[in-house]
């Protein structure tokens, strides 16, 4: 009796003990996973703090094909860009807009329309949108429709016009980086979920201890 006795705590000690490491292992395994979660959320948050917001003003864009300047108490520069599209199809262009850092952008563009008109919004000549303006409250009372672009690091050009009819009138664009969890995407879920699978086996690991070690 006394030899069973001594050979259960001994198997005991065995097991209590030998779970440790594992335990250690598993609370190492964890810390690396929040410390790479928490540099990637860092990163992604110094993206968008960094990525500020940026403002043209259509009347010190480039105008083409009878898009001209025109007066406007209520425009953020005082002045606002008319006569884009119709039968000449007249158009600004903001050229360059400079970006720091590559990615996602919600374009915002400022206008001012009677009627309901559409817009095209063509990035460095290849990504082209057309957004339906609703009307404003009048040619001279401004709205604002967003568009999301993707922009790549320096210069880019952004060109407004309506191939198919009148476009409203121009006020401004602002650029926006989308925001930080959208950058992430995938990689955030994929992250929680980690921390989440090695949790759950450290709880595991520990309530076993813990049963072997009340037996």
């Amino acid at each position: 009796m006394a030899l069973g006795a001594l050979f259960w705590s001994a198997n005991l000690s065995t097991r209590t003990h030998g779970s440790q490491p594992a335990i250690a292992n598993a609370g190492r395994k964890a810390k690396c996973v929040c410390g790479a979660i928490g540099f990637l959320l860092i990163q992604a948050l110094g993206v968008s703090q960094m990525s500020a917001e940026i403002t043209y003003e259509a009347e010190n864009g480039v105008l083409f094909n009878g898009a001209n300047v025109q007066g406007s108490d209520k425009a953020s520069g005082g002045a606002m860009v008319g006569f884009v599209g119709g039968e000449k199809g007249g158009a600004v262009v903001f050229d360059p807009v400079t970006i720091a850092r590559r990615g996602a952008y919600n374009l915002a563009v400022r206008y001012a329309s009677g009627d309901p008109r559409a817009l095209n919004i063509t990035v460095n000549g290849e990504q082209k949108v057309r957004v339906h303006c609703l009307a404003s409250s009048g040619w001279f009372d401004f709205a604002v429709t967003n568009v999301e672009v993707k922009l790549k690091v320096g210069q880019n050009t952004i060109r407004l016009d309506n191939d198919r009819g009148w476009a409203p009138n121009i006020d401004k664009i602002t650029l926006t980086p989308m925001p930080w969890w959208r950058i992430l995407g995938v990689w955030l879920w994929f992250g929680l979920f980690c921390i989440v699978g090695i949790a759950a086996v450290v709880l595991v690991m520990v309530f076993r201890r813990k049963q072997a070690a009340g037996l």
